[in-house]
């Protein structure tokens, strides 16, 4: 439940606009972010940026050891869950108007959110109205908020220059704009005065307002550095981007920025809360200093545990580097499987015995009877994503709060996966191949022809990545088929890592497909029952055969061009592409002649012996 707050007369006035999902607010609906709602049961539409955490009055709290230690906060947060009869405002999500100009769908005029009328005699109601139009019902005509806003890649967010653009210069109180559509697209959009002596009477066309020079003519290219998210608290930022036109519902004015990881065992015997509240405190101290510190807090009263036990528990967490990605540690507790079942409260696995066809060529198959993941966001970005294909170096995380957070939002998502291995030896003989590196030399060629400006290609590309990118999409194209899973109840978890004296770690080279969406199909079993040893056969046996052959052949399979992306190898809709929801790649660093060969190449694919191309 979303409320809309505003100042008043320096007083803060709430009403409830309307619903959001939870798991929306870790992604797409979080702190920054434009949201449309349509207040109940009037109907008024209502737009507005989620505010930033310090406006938060409730959230449900949560753990995951080693996100909190990341991002070095305290603990996670659930979004607050409001009953439909709950009137409490602390269990309510709150939002502030944007943008702050609003426009009459009848008479086409355009005036700031606070000159329109309030259908309410105490002020409380979010909708507003034009007094001048009426409903065909008699009724007040409810004003909507405009389609554009503007935005800079440092993540600041303001309205569009009505009246610069058009060169108004009556008062603020005064300010009475005309939106109307005289023609086709953007130039036909015209924008005047209503005032006739006003300069801005004669009017203006929207026309070449979007792209990196869009306001530039106007002299209003230069970003203000507005952060309305944040509150009236919030300082406006010294910013020397340029400011880019956007329509407030493009995806590209909020790309959320999320990590997250799986709820594996502690390396802890024993959690200790009392300590656990220090944990960053302490490790921050210097050597000499933490005796004082635990004298201080009375640490060995309050845990019953020796100075000594006590700094043993805490660099128990120094020892885990922060800086290696998240899957290292999950990837070495999915191996510990097959020296026999793994039972923790959130992490269950079986290993199964490997299918008799695919002995040669997997290393272990589990089955992850239970899985908790955890997803944070801790920032987000405008106009470029943070991560993936089309990010840029310029581009720099925004934060979600006006202070250093304590707590960071996220959600929970319990499911089941199945999760399985290459046989390392025969991985790296297959590396070795020269026709596979000849093909990534080339696919590599080809990504970085079409990069764009500032971007790089991501430093673990490799040929086993794509094979094992490439080798999940097909798996689960097929659990879609052979199954009824829906295509976006599966999500992927890549392990890809070959360890070098410049990134150590361990040789990784799996796959985990789980169910990653609340209350989607497959969470009671039915993917799980996927990994048993006939089944699994069966299933990717039919994934790589209905890869050896695709209906864009055979232009698909020569690569040559990529009928996806030019970042693709042999993939197009028609063999490896899924819902990019489900893709952790953005559909991007897929190829199928790494699973089965090519024409006259059949020692190109890892798995070409079982279809048949190896003559």
């Amino acid at each position: 439940m979303a409320r809309n707050d505003h100042n008043k007369n320096l007083k803060t006035v709430t009403s409830f606009v309307g619903e959001i999902r939870r798991s929306k607010l870790i992604s797409t609906a979080g702190p920054g972010a434009i949201i449309d709602l349509v207040v109940r049961p009037s109907g008024e539409p209502v737009s507005g940026v989620v505010a930033g955490l310090e406006q938060w009055t409730d959230y449900e709290r949560i753990e995951e050891r080693r996100l909190q230690t990341r991002y070095n906060v305290k603990c996670l947060g659930m979004p607050p869950l409001r009953q439909r009869d709950d009137m409490n405002n602390d269990h309510t999500l709150p939002m502030v108007r944007f943008p702050g100009w609003l426009q009459c769908p009848s008479c086409k005029v355009l005036r700031p959110a606070e000159h329109w009328a309030n259908n309410s005699s105490n002020h409380t109601h979010a909708g507003r109205y034009c007094l001048s139009c009426k409903t065909d019902r008699g009724d007040l005509t409810p004003v909507v908020p405009v389609r554009f806003i503007t935005a800079c890649e440092h993540g600041h967010l303001d309205d569009f220059p009505w009246k610069g653009w058009v060169g108004c210069t009556c008062s603020w109180h005064d300010t009475r704009l005309k939106l109307e559509q005289k023609g086709a697209g953007l130039a036909g959009l015209f924008l005047s005065c209503t005032v006739s002596s006003c300069p801005g009477f004669k009017g203006k066309s929207l026309e070449h307002i979007f792209g990196e020079s869009g306001l530039a003519t106007a002299g209003f290219s230069r970003c203000r550095g507005k952060r309305p998210w944040l509150g009236s608290d919030s300082q406006d930022e010294d910013c020397s981007a340029t400011r880019r036109v956007l329509q407030r519902g493009a995806s590209n004015v909020y790309w959320p920025s999320v990590d997250s990881a799986l709820d594996i065992p502690e390396r802890q015997p024993r959690k200790r809360p009392e300590l656990d509240l220090y944990t960053n405190k302490y490790l921050a101290k210097s050597p000499e200093k933490r005796p004082g510190f635990i004298e201080a807090l009375e640490l060995e009263q309050e845990s019953g545990l020796t100075a000594t036990e006590i700094d043993n528990y805490y660099m128990g967490f120094a020892e885990q580097n922060t800086e290696d990605p998240l899957t290292f540690e999950e990837y070495e507790h999915f191996m510990m499987a097959k020296d026999g079942p793994i039972r923790a409260p959130e992490f269950e696995l079986d290993s199964v015995n490997l299918p008799d066809e695919f002995r040669s060529t997997l290393g272990i198959l589990v089955q992850a009877q239970k899985l908790r993941e955890v997803r944070l966001l801790h920032g987000f970005t405008r106009i470029y994503p943070p991560t993936g294909a089309f990010s840029r170096d310029s581009v720099q995380r925004s934060s979600i709060s006006l202070n250093t957070p304590e707590w960071l939002p996220a959600v929970e998502l319990r499911g089941e996966g199945i999760f399985f291995t290459l046989d390392l030896n025969l991985l790296s003989e297959w590396e070795q191949r020269p026709c596979v590196q000849s093909r990534m030399d080339k696919l590599r060629e080809d990504i970085q022809k079409n990069l764009f400006e500032k971007e790089e290609i991501p430093p673990d590309l490799s040929a086993r990545m794509v094979l094992l990118h490439s080798l999940s999409h097909a798996l689960m194209t097929q659990l879609t088929l052979s199954c009824g899973y829906s295509s976006a109840s599966l999500v992927e978890r890549i392990y890809a890592h070959s360890p070098t004296a410049q990134s150590p770690g361990p040789d990784m080279a799996g796959v985990l497909i789980h169910t990653g969406t609340p209350d989607a199909d497959g969470t009671l079993g039915g993917l799980v029952e996927q990994g048993e040893t006939l089944q699994f056969g069966q299933v990717l046996m039919d994934a790589i055969s209905n890869n050896a052959w695709c209906s864009s052949d055979p232009l698909c399979i020569s690569g040559t061009t990529a009928l996806s992306s030019a970042r693709n190898g042999a993939a197009c809709h028609a063999c490896l592409l899924i819902p990019e929801t489900s893709c952790t790649m953005f559909n991007r660093y897929l190829d199928r002649a790494f699973l089965v060969g090519e024409p006259g190449c059949p020692e190109l694919g890892f798995f070409a012996h079982l279809v048949g191309t190896v003559e």
